[in-house]
C-alpha cells in the first residue's frame, strides 16, 4: 500500500473514532441533563413535603393558650408574648436550617398579622405584634379557613428569597387560631436543588471523561500497534529476499550428488532456513491483524478435499519419515463446497496438520475427518501423540505458547500456529477449538459456513 493511501487510511481510522467519542461525550452530557431536571422535581417534591410535615409537627408542639389569650385580649400581655416567643425560640433551635419560625392570624378584614416569631427582639429579623404580613397569598389566607398545609415556592420578600410552610394552629377544641410558618433561607433550599442537580451532571460527566481516556488509550494503541506492524512487516519483508536465495541455493546443492557429510550440513540448513520463513510469516500475519489489516482477499468457492489432499501431497514425505500415515475420515465422499479465502484456509489447515504429524507418535495416523452439522461445515484433524496438560491448554490458544511437554521433548515451534490458525477462522465467521488429553493425543475443530 503506497505511504499516502497508509496516511489517509489512518487519519479516516482517527476522524471516526473522533465522531465516536464527541457522540459518546454529547449522549453523556445529554443524559445527565435529563436526570438532573428529573432529580431536582423529584427532590423538590420530597423536600417540600418535609417542610409541610415539619411544620405540621410544630403547629401541635405549641401551647395554644398563649395565642388564645393574645388574640382574645386588647391589652398585650407583655410575659404572655414572652413565653410564647421563648418557646418557638426552642423550637427553632432544634431546627437550625430554618431562617424564623413565626405565627400569623387574620382579622375580621382578612388582613394578615404577625403574633410572634423566633427572633429575639435585638435580631434584625424580629417583627412586633400586630405588624402587617405583607405579600400575602390568597392560597395562605386560605388556610385560616381550610385548615390545610400549604407551602409557598421561593419568593422575593424583604430583600430576600424564601421557602415557606403554613400549618394551622389549634386549640383543644379543635378550633383553628392562627398560622404557623417555617421560612427556609435560600442558602438551604439552593443547596438541596443544586445538589439533587449536580449528582447526575457530576456522574455524566464522569463517564464521559471515562470514554475521552479509553478513546484516547485505544487511539495511542492502535496507533503503536500499527507502528510496530509496519516495523515487522518491513523487518520481515527485507529477510524474506535473501531467504529466498538462500533457500533456492540449498535446494539446488540438495540436487547434486553430494557425500554424506556435506549433504547432511545441507539438509540441516535447508531445514532451519525453511522453519526461519515459516516463523517470519507467521509473525509477519500476526503483525497485521494486531495492526487492523484483517482484511480478506477475497472469498471464492473452495474444494475442501482438494485443499486438505494437495496438503496430504506436500506433507507425506514428512510424515512418512516418523511411520505417520495421512488419513481422510468422515464424510469427504459429498466434496465439500466451502465459500472462503482459498489462500487463508491453505495456510490454516496446513499449519494445523503440520502440528498433527508434528506432535503425534511415531507409527501412528493423522485423521482428518469431515460432516455436515446443521449446514456448518466440521472439519477434524485428530493426532495420536503427546497431547496439550489440561492446565496449558486456555494458554496455548489465546497467545504466543509452547506447551511444556513439547519443549521438553525439543519439538521445533514458535507456540504460534494454533492461536493464529484460530484468528484466521474467526475472520471467515467460523470457529475453532480442541480437545486434547496429555499422552494420547489431540483433536482441532475447525467450523466453517
Amino acid at each position: 500500500m503506497p505511504q499516502n493511501k497508509k496516511i489517509k487510511k489512518v487519519t479516516a481510522k482517527q476522524s471516526g473514532l473522533l465522531v465516536q467519542t464527541s457522540s459518546k461525550v454529547l449522549l453523556c452530557i445529554l443524559t445527565g441533563l435529563v436526570v438532573s431536571i428529573i432529580s431536582v422535581i423529584v427532590v423538590w417534591q420530597q423536600y417540600s413535603e418535609s417542610l409541610i410535615r415539619r411544620a405540621e409537627n410544630i403547629s401541635t408542639l405549641l401551647d395554644s393558650r398563649y395565642i388564645t389569650d393574645v388574640q382574645e385580649t386588647d391589652g398585650k400581655s407583655q410575659e404572655e408574648m414572652s413565653a410564647l416567643r421563648r418557646q418557638l425560640q426552642k423550637i427553632h433551635a432544634v431546627n437550625s436550617d430554618a431562617n424564623v419560625i413565626f405565627i400569623v392570624d387574620m382579622d375580621r378584614n382578612t388582613e394578615v398579622s404577625y403574633v410572634a416569631n423566633s427572633e429575639p427582639s435585638t435580631s434584625q429579623r424580629f417583627v412586633p405584634y400586630g405588624t402587617d404580613f405583607l405579600g400575602a397569598s390568597s392560597e395562605m389566607k386560605a388556610l385560616f379557613f381550610s385548615g390545610n398545609t400549604y407551602i409557598e415556592d421561593p419568593i422575593h420578600y424583604a430583600n430576600t428569597s424564601s421557602v415557606t410552610s403554613f400549618a394551622p394552629i389549634q386549640d383543644e377544641s379543635a378550633r383553628r387560631v392562627a398560622v404557623l410558618g417555617l421560612q427556609i433561607g435560600p442558602g438551604t433550599y439552593l443547596a438541596v436543588i443544586g445538589l439533587a442537580a449536580a449528582i447526575p451532571m457530576i456522574a455524566a460527566l464522569l463517564v464521559a471523561l471515562l470514554f475521552v481516556l479509553a478513546d484516547s488509550i485505544r487511539k495511542r494503541r492502535q496507533e503503536h500497534l500499527m507502528l510496530r506492524g509496519e516495523l515487522i512487516s518491513i523487518a520481515s519483508h527485507e529477510l524474506r529476499t535473501p531467504l529466498t536465495g538462500l533457500r533456492w541455493a540449498e535446494e539446488s546443492l540438495l540436487k547434486q550428488k553430494l557425500a554424506p557429510k556435506p549433504r547432511e550440513i545441507t539438509e540441516n540448513m535447508h531445514t532451519s532456513t525453511t522453519r526461519l520463513q515459516e516463523s517470519i510469516e507467521d509473525i509477519l500475519q500476526l503483525a497485521h491483524w494486531q495492526s487492523g489489516r484483517k482484511k480478506s482477499a477475497g472469498k471464492t468457492s473452495v474444494d475442501m478435499k482438494k485443499v486438505i489432499e494437495d496438503i496430504f501431497a506436500t506433507s507425506r514425505l514428512s510424515a512418512s519419515q516418523r511411520g505417520i500415515s495421512l488419513e481422510l475420515t468422515g464424510d469427504w465422499q459429498s466434496e465439500p463446497i466451502i465459500n472462503c479465502d482459498a489462500g487463508r484456509m491453505k495456510r490454516v489447515f496446513h499449519n494445523l496438520i503440520s502440528n498433527a504429524i508434528k506432535y503425534a507418535h511415531a507409527n501412528t495416523s493423522v485423521e482428518v475427518g469431515y460432516e455436515l452439522v446443521d449446514k456448518a461445515h466440521l472439519i477434524t484433524i485428530t493426532d495420536h501423540g503427546i497431547g496439550i496438560p489440561q492446565s496449558e491448554q486456555e494458554k496455548v490458544i489465546t497467545g504466543s505458547y509452547r506447551a511444556s511437554n513439547a519443549v521438553s521433548e525439543k519439538i521445533d515451534g514458535n507456540g504460534m500456529g494454533l492461536y493464529l490458525s484460530k484468528e484466521a477462522v474467526l475472520q471467515e465467521g467460523g470457529k475453532l477449538w480442541f480437545r486434547s488429553t496429555e499422552g494420547k493425543g489431540t483433536t482441532v475443530y475447525v467450523q466453517l459456513p
